[in-house]
């Protein structure tokens, strides 16, 4: 444990976390400016550049708790925190900050050398920001050592290139409230990197989007796994953006109750026949929408309620849109969106 009220330690050379071996300080800088000032315990790194300050072992898989302190990279640290195949691990108030170019701000990975994964880790109140490149990176190795199932409570993330990004080989991760931010020219999220396979499921739950610039992009999306999207749900999108969602050809994102990304009351049709204008609110322009008709009566048309859908599909930019209103019986608005999800 370390101790001491607002303590720095210089780190020259790489530290080590080993299985079963807890490393806690006194305290970390706030995750929100909100939080007052504490005494924080915090790690310099003054050694060689390109270094890495703080590493699991490559050689085990390691089980702890590492937290109450902030890592600063300097500007002279590639990585400032590296995670190989954590399981049942917990990471909490932690912030890490000043990598350099090319490096991640955290990278959290598995590795072909361990058996199993890197999962059911919690990260809580742990913030990444002002890296040059990556602030925080999900990497597994190959589709028998991946990084699926852990939780993200009240994270921020920021960086120049981008923020947060699930790489490869990482699934079923959840991440609650918190914050990824975009400054201009950079991007928020990337969910697949390239050609990466193995990336999908990944959920956000009330995550806000932030953008600082007219260049900044919220997600950009490569997916691969066929009927197997992202969900983003009350998620708001804040600030300026110059693009807030750029699917790529085979991504698969759906959105509901996002503020700010697409309007909630969307869906109303002008003209009759089998062409008509549709205020769809979406983000992008779709080249095909898929509409059911939920009228009753002598009523042609109904708002899309707050509890709409929103599916992104990137081949070709399609957009499919299907409502679970409040006004319509449980039993129905389940039959009916099961219907429209074969459909598609």
């Amino acid at each position: 444990m370390l101790r001491g009220s607002t303590t720095s330690y210089d780190i020259r050379a790489q530290l080590n976390g080993k299985k079963g071996v807890n490393v806690i300080g006194e305290g970390c800088e706030g995750a929100f400016p909100e939080i007052v000032n504490r005494p924080i315990t915090k790690l310099v790194w003054n050694g060689a550049s390109g270094g890495t300050m703080f590493s699991t072992l490559d050689t085990e898989q390691y089980v702890g708790e590492i937290s109450n302190m902030t890592l600063d990279g300097n500007n002279l640290a590639n990585i400032g925190l590296q995670l190989i195949q954590p399981q049942g691990s917990l990471f909490r108030n932690l912030t890490v900050k000043n990598t350099k170019a090319g490096g991640q701000g955290v990278l959290l990975t598995a590795v072909s050398a361990i058996n199993g994964n890197a999962v059911l880790n919690t990260f809580l109140n742990v913030r990444s920001h002002d890296h040059a490149n990556v602030g925080f990176e999900l990497f597994g190795a190959n589709d028998t050592h991946v990084v699926t199932l852990n939780d993200f409570i009240n994270c921020r993330f920021s960086a120049n290139a981008i923020s947060l990004r699930i790489n490869q080989y990482a699934d079923t991760n959840q991440w609650f409230g918190g914050r990824i931010e975009a400054m201009d020219s950079a991007i928020g999220l990337v969910l697949g990197e390239g050609n990466m396979v193995g990336v999908y499921q990944n959920n956000f739950h009330s995550t806000t989007f932030d953008g600082f610039g007219s260049g900044a992009i919220g997600i950009q999306c490569k997916q691969t796994e066929t009927g197997q999207p992202h969900v983003f749900h009350a998620c708001p999108f804040g600030g300026t953006w110059g693009t807030k969602v750029n699917p790529l050809s085979g991504s698969l994102m759906k959105f509901r109750e996002c503020p700010n990304f697409v309007t909630r009351n969307s869906g109303v049709s002008t003209g009759t026949g089998a062409q008509q204008s549709i205020a769809h609110g979406l983000n992008v322009t779709p080249s095909r929408v898929v509409l059911s008709d939920w009228s009753t009566g002598s009523a042609n048309a109904r708002n899309w309620p707050a509890r709409a859908w929103f599916m992104i599909d990137g081949s070709g930019d399609q957009a499919l849109a299907c409502a679970s209103g409040s006004d319509w019986p449980v039993s129905r608005k389940r039959r009916r969106y099961r219907q429209n999800t074969r459909s598609t």
